[in-house]
C-alpha cells in the first residue's frame, strides 16, 4: 500500500503560506522560490490591472458626474424659462384684465398670448411634464393647477401627493356625485362656469359653490361675529352688500329668506364672479389658489398676508404664501384649496379618478380676452 499524504486543514493552510505568504521559508527549495517568484509576478500583473481598471472607472465616473453636472443645470435653466413665460402670460392677463381694450387691441393681445402658450407647451414637452411615461391623473393635476394659474413647473411634488389624498375624500364621500347631479339636473356648471369665464377667472372657481354650499341656494350657514352666511356662495352680509345684494329681514336668523338676494342663483352667482375677479385681478395676481384661500378665509385676515408678497405673479402665489406663512394658515384653508383643487381634477376625467357622472361640458380655460 502507499504512503497516505497529508491532507486537512492544517496542511493546506501550511502550503498557502509556503508559496503564497508574505515571509520566505527557511527550508524553501529551489523549486518553492521559483513558484514563489511566478506568485509575485502574478500579483504584481493583477494589481496593475485592477487599479489601471479603477483609474478608468474613476475617469468614467467624473465624467458622468461632469455630464449629470451640466443636464442639471441646463434641466434648471430650462425650468427658469418656462416659469418665466408661464409668468409673462399672467402678467399680460392681469395688465388686459385691468385695461379696457378696443377690439384690436384685445385681438394683438391674443395672439402675442398663444405665442407664448405655444412656446410654453414646447418646453413642457422637452421637461417631460407631460405626455409619455407620467401618470394621467398626475398630468391632470398639474394641467388643473395650470388653468387656476399656478406654473405646472413649480408644484412642490408635496402638493400633488396632498390633492391625490383629497381625490380619495371624495371618493369615500358621495357629497360630490350628489353635486355634480344637482348640477347636470340644472345646467349649473355651464352656467356658473360661463359667468366666471365671462369675467376673466377660470370656470373651476365653479367648485367653490361645491365646497360652501353643494350648489344649495337655500344653504344657511352658522351664526359668526360677521352674520350668517346664506346661499350657494355662502355670502356673509357685509360682503354681499358690497356686490350690490339685496339682504333680506331674516338676515340674523339662521332660516333661508326669499327675500334675500344672496338665495338668488343667477344675482348671487354674478356677485361672486364680481368678487373672485377683483380677488384675482388685484391682490391675488392672477393666483386662482389664492383667490381661493382668500374666498374661504375672509378678505381682511388673509390678505395682509398676501399684500405682504412682492406684487407680481412670479413672487405673490400660493406656493410663496405657504413658504413663509404656512403656520399662520388654518388647516381649514389648506383643506378647503386641496378640496377645490381635486374636485376639479376629477371633473376633468370623473371616470378615470372611479366616478360615474357625466363629463361637464364646458371648455376648462380662462378667456380674460372676453371678459366683461
Amino acid at each position: 500500500m502507499d504512503e497516505k499524504r497529508p491532507s486537512g486543514p492544517n496542511w493546506a493552510s501550511g502550503v498557502f503560506r509556503r508559496y503564497f505568504g508574505d515571509s520566505e521559508p527557511e527550508d524553501a527549495s529551489r523549486r518553492t522560490l521559483e513558484i514563489r517568484d511566478m506568485v509575485r509576478h502574478q500579483k504584481k500583473k493583477h494589481r496593475k490591472v485592477f487599479w489601471r481598471s479603477i483609474g478608468v472607472l474613476t475617469v468614467a465616473v467624473a465624467g458622468l458626474g461632469a455630464t449629470l453636472f451640466v443636464q442639471a443645470k441646463r434641466l434648471e435653466q430650462q425650468r427658469g424659462v418656462g416659469a418665466d413665460l408661464f409668468y409673462a402670460m399672467k402678467e399680460m392677463e392681469l395688465d388686459v384684465g385691468r385695461l379696457q381694450l378696443a377690439a384690436p387691441e384685445r385681438q394683438e393681445y391674443s395672439e402675442r398670448r398663444e405665442r407664448l402658450r405655444e412656446q410654453y407647451e414646447s418646453l413642457l414637452e422637452r421637461l417631460h411634464v407631460y405626455g409619455k411615461g407620467v401618470p394621467e391623473d398626475e398630468q391632470i393635476i398639474r394641467r388643473t393647477l395650470g388653468r387656476l394659474g399656478e406654473a405646472e413647473l413649480l408644484v412642490p411634488e408635496t402638493f400633488i401627493a396632498d390633492v391625490k389624498r383629497h381625490i380619495e375624500r371624495w371618493r369615500r364621500d358621495d357629497r360630490l356625485e350628489k353635486a355634480m347631479r344637482l348640477a347636470a339636473e340644472n345646467g349649473y356648471y355651464q352656467r356658473i362656469g360661463q359667468t366666471m369665464l365671462e369675467h376673466g377667472v377660470p370656470s373651476e372657481f365653479f367648485f367653490l359653490a361645491v365646497q360652501e354650499s353643494d350648489l344649495k341656494t337655500e344653504a344657511v350657514g352658522r351664526a359668526t361675529r360677521f352674520g350668517i352666511a346664506k346661499g350657494m356662495w355662502q355670502f356673509m352680509p357685509a360682503t354681499a352688500r358690497g356686490y350690490d345684494l339685496k339682504i333680506g329681514a331674516l338676515s340674523g336668523v339662521r332660516r333661508a329668506d326669499p327675500s334675500d338676494d344672496r338665495h338668488d342663483f343667477e344675482k348671487s352667482t354674478r356677485a361672486a364672479a364680481r368678487f373672485l375677479h377683483d380677488l384675482y385681478l388685484s391682490d391675488a395676481q392672477a393666483s386662482g389658489l389664492l383667490a381661493i384661500a382668500s374666498y374661504n378665509w375672509g378678505g381682511t385676515r388673509v390678505l395682509r398676508l398676501v399684500r405682504s408678497l412682492p406684487e407680481s405673479p412670479a413672487e405673490r402665489n400660493y406656493w410663496t404664501l405657504l413658504e413663509r406663512y404656512g403656520d399662520q394658515i388654518p388647516t381649514e384653508t389648506k383643506i378647503y384649496v386641496l378640496n377645490i383643487v381635486a374636485a376639479a381634477a376629477i371633473a376633468t376625467d370623473p371616470q378615470l379618478f372611479g366616478f360615474d357622472f357625466p363629463r361637464p361640458g364646458l371648455e376648462n380655460a380662462v378667456a380674460v380676452d372676453d371678459a366683461e
